[in-house]
């Protein structure tokens, strides 16, 4: 076969001006036709200007051509064999091959092929025949069956290469010099890889490289400058179109920019695209992200405007603790060996509640379980023991429930968030993009503290960045979750771009999640979105906007404050007007948020939404509950005319009579009977602190009641100290610690 040289001696300068477009060099200057032909043969082994060849040729050209540059065709193939290999028919490919031939892509060689015959073993000597093969030229086949592959071959798409491995493409003399283009010190026995390294871990490290450029041509740092404004990719014909640059120049700025290592191009789904690699571009993106913020004195970054979307809180955690008390008031729950509601009870209450769920491992809904721990730690409720054999431990009502039910809103907030401050096992509901990185010796209780810290400093009622809130946690706050051991063999953290990429992912997104979920369900924030549909959204969305609430606002600063002190006063809830609506259907609908009177028809009502405006439902079933509380149809009538905006209906008064008239029942409860020498003794008893929360009642003037559950050894030294002696009679039998406490608890999963 003919040498390309050997081919082009023969082209007139028609001939040659076809080729010259093909290989980019539309706009190089005429310095005469040798000249043109060493700069074309030049070209010709370079993979930049090939992508230019297969951008102009057909899509039947392409096909044609991809055929005859594999290795295994290097030899030439055959016309039919062509055929037979493409999707075209015979004409088709008949009139690529002539445009590729007469491109020089191509070129016809008649070759004396031997006849293998099969008849038999024959002695005679074998017979030869001129066949005619097609195949590339050796100047310019390597250049274009590289290109080939990215058109062809979805693994030869390099937009999907990491940086290094597209520096891994250029020359050991290409990256060498750009080592010193960056004057990055180096040792003088660099092997290439070693080169390679250090080149792609001081590219990654930079905001902005064309600060260590400064003699970069302006054309390459306009194309730079460009594309990162563009997503970091674009077509190639995008790239002509804004900058009006011919193929010649497109060429060389493609090279100066590649031997920097900051912009390559490649077909792409048969488009040829220019791009900055995607792990460099989405570092420098982050990297001025950082900048931006450090440029602002690292405040939080508030909105002019209110986001398109808003997600106003609802006081959800407060509620649905109001929600599971009055379920226990109606229906008797008992928990599982487990801990667990029984799955039939708790899909019916899951229904009523509005706290996201808590998934675990097995994708079981842990919300339910969670809010009861809660209350079981804030003295709401209590599992109790069963009294007689064949009945099971069960959820009641314990008389903090009247104190609560006293608290603000405020009170209450504040005592669900200094608990879940403390406590791991009211876990929350992570960000989309979570991804889990050596969480295992986490600290909750810091990393909870720290985003608290953070909200602090914002200003109720106006609202921030989400982005701008994490880049502030990670300046101060960084390593929250890890604080380091002393004992532990962890090596300890530093800040990197890697870091940061993990954290993101990790720490970034449960803040995110912690937004989202427990502080957005406390009424700490309301969160916003871009996306004017984002509250209709069936996919799960990170929040892009947060605004602490004035509530949050002075709940997040008493906890700030008061983290580990237990003695603050709570605040009572103030009087508030009578918001009570009874419908004669027996519906009572409370128009307002006010807790006091919420929790006081509990007992008796039954709770079909409760919320900023609650709902509840007179049914026999219900103030048949209610009397098994403890309230007499009297009371509950009282209940109900003095937190009612109007008279209580007459059928509702007739009804009630009516459904409560037969109940009858006796209360049963463990007590300790005192007897006291004198009368002067019983008054000192009256007064003695260890009994005032247990009910003590005079029975006589020298005989006294007291709860069963009393503190035996700490009520006889509170009766010394006050010159009382204690004699015990009989047996004293105290009820046992229920052993299914142990069952409820709770771990990460």
């Amino acid at each position: 076969m003919k040498t390309m040289r050997q081919v082009l001696g023969d082209y007139t300068d028609e001939q040659l001006a076809p080729l010259l477009r093909l290989w980019g060099m539309t706009g190089e200057p005429d310095k005469g036709t040798k000249q043109q032909v060493d700069t074309l043969i030049q070209r010709m082994r370079d993979p930049i200007a090939a992508r230019f060849v297969f951008e102009y040729l057909t899509e039947n050209e392409r096909q044609v051509l991809y055929r005859v540059l594999p290795p295994s065709a290097r030899y030439g193939v055959q016309q039919d064999v062509i055929v037979k290999r493409t999707p075209l028919t015979p004409t088709h490919v008949e009139v690529a091959i002539n445009h590729l031939v007469e491109y020089a892509l191509l070129q016809e060689a008649i070759l004396s092929a031997r006849i293998v015959s099969y008849s038999g073993t024959s002695k005679k000597s074998p017979k030869y025949e001129d066949v005619t093969v097609l195949g590339a030229y050796n100047e310019s086949v390597e250049s274009l069956y590289l290109v080939s592959r990215e058109f062809f071959m979805p693994s030869g798409d390099r937009t999907k290469w990491d940086l290094y491995r597209l520096l891994e493409t250029l020359s050991e003399d290409e990256v060498y010099k750009a080592v010193q283009s960056y004057r990055i010190s180096r040792g003088p026995y660099y092997s290439r890889s070693d080169a390679l390294g250090i080149l792609a871990d001081h590219l990654m490290s930079l905001e902005e490289p064309l600060e260590l450029l400064p003699t970069l041509d302006p054309v390459p740092q306009k194309l730079f400058v460009w594309l990162r404004e563009h997503d970091g990719k674009a077509s190639l014909q995008a790239v002509r179109d804004a900058m009006k640059l011919e193929d010649t120049t497109l060429l060389k700025t493609l090279h100066i920019l590649a031997q920097h290592g900051l912009v390559f191009d490649s077909f792409s789904k048969g488009e040829r695209v220019v791009f900055v690699p995607e792990d460099l571009y989405s570092n420098m993106k982050l990297l001025t992200a950082d900048s931006t913020l450090k440029e602002d004195e690292g405040k939080l970054i508030e909105l002019e405007h209110e986001p398109s979307a808003i997600r106003p809180n609802e006081n959800i955690a407060v509620y649905d603790i109001a929600t599971l008390v009055g379920t226990i008031y109606q229906q008797t729950i008992e928990p599982t060996q487990a801990g667990r509601v029984p799955k039939r009870i708790a899909t019916k209450i899951r229904s009523t509640l509005r706290g996201q769920p808590r998934l675990d491992y097995q994708d079981g809904d842990d919300y339910i379980e969670i809010m009861l721990d809660v209350m079981e730690h804030l003295n709401i409720i209590q599992l109790t023991n069963p009294i007689f054999q064949d009945g099971k431990p069960s959820y009641q009502i314990k008389s903090f429930v009247e104190r609560w039910s006293q608290l603000s809103l405020q009170s209450q907030t504040h005592e669900l968030l200094l608990y879940w401050l403390s406590n791991f096992n009211w876990r929350d509901v992570y960000g989309v993009n979570y991804t889990s990185w050596s969480t295992y010796s986490w600290d909750f209780a810091e990393g909870r503290k720290a985003l608290i810290k953070h909200l602090n400093a914002c200003t109720s009622g106006t609202w921030y960045t989400v982005e701008s809130l994490l880049q502030q946690i990670w300046k101060e706050d960084a390593f929250a979750y890890r604080p380091a051991s002393p004992y532990g063999r962890t090596p300890k953290l530093r800040k990197g771009h890697d870091t940061r990429v993990k954290w993101n992912h990790c720490e970034g997104e449960v803040y995110r999640g912690i937004l989202s979920s427990t502080l957005y369900e406390l009424g700490v924030v309301d969160i916003g979105y871009t996306h004017p549909d984002a509250l209709r959204s069936t996919i799960p969305l990170n929040p892009d906007y947060f605004m602490v609430t004035e509530l949050g606002s002075s709940v997040i600063k008493l906890s700030n404050s008061e983290v580990e002190d237990k003695t603050t006063e709570l605040e009572v809830q103030q009087p508030v007007l009578r918001g009570l609506v009874i419908q004669p259907n027996f519906e009572l609908l409370l128009l307002q948020p006010d807790l006091t009177t919420l929790y006081a028809l509990l007992p008796f009502a039954q709770a079909n939404q409760l919320g900023l405006v609650s709902r509840l439902t007179l049914t026999k079933a219900s103030v048949l509950r209610g009397l098994q509380s403890g309230k007499n149809v009297e009371q509950i009538l009282q209940i109900l005319q003095e937190h009612s905006q109007k008279e209580i209906p007459q059928n509702i008064e007739y009804t009630l009579h009516d459904w409560t008239k037969t109940y009858k029942s006796v209360r049963l409860s463990q007590a300790l009977l005192f007897e006291v020498s004198s009368e002067e003794a019983g008054q000192i008893l009256m007064i003695l602190p260890a009994l005032q929360g247990l009910g003590i009642r005079q029975l006589a003037p020298c005989l006294f009641a007291v709860s069963g559950s009393v503190d035996l050894q700490a009520m006889r030294k509170e009766l010394e100290k006050a010159g009382v002696f204690l004699h015990i009679s009989g047996d004293i039998f105290t009820r046992p610690k229920s052993s299914y406490e142990s069952y409820i608890t709770f771990g990460r999963y």
